[in-house]
């Protein structure tokens, strides 16, 4: 049978993750590498551990990128009061299996 020229696109699955999603999440851990201590709010992350060519990035998508990293392990949830700070999730170590001095909270200095 000869090819009829038609062309069948398949849609994208809804949990398909956006290439742009993964750039951000990387951008994100990126800075915490650097600055592994840091911690702060979705409004906090927006404004300030992004560079400014990206100040367009939504708030949105942060929070689709911090609730993929949570979900993956990759960082932690702190609560605030009435917000949530986001941090690296302590690694265990070699040697420790998660037990030991819990997290500092906000606004105590690290073990």
């Amino acid at each position: 049978m000869p090819w009829d020229g038609a062309v069948t696109v398949a849609p994208t699955p809804p949990d398909a993750p956006d290439p742009r999603e993964s750039e951000l999440c990387e951008e994100l851990l990126a800075y915490l590498r650097e600055h592994p201590r840091a911690m702060d709010s979705l409004e906090g992350i927006a404004e300030w551990w992004l560079p400014r060519h990206h100040i367009r990035v939504g708030v949105e998508r942060i929070a689709r990128a911090l609730e993929t990293l949570t979900r993956r392990g990759m960082l932690q949830e702190v609560e605030d009061g009435d917000r949530m700070l986001y941090r690296l999730r302590p690694d265990p170590g070699p040697d420790r299996s998660g037990g030991g001095d819990p997290p500092a909270g906000p606004d105590e200095p690290p073990a």
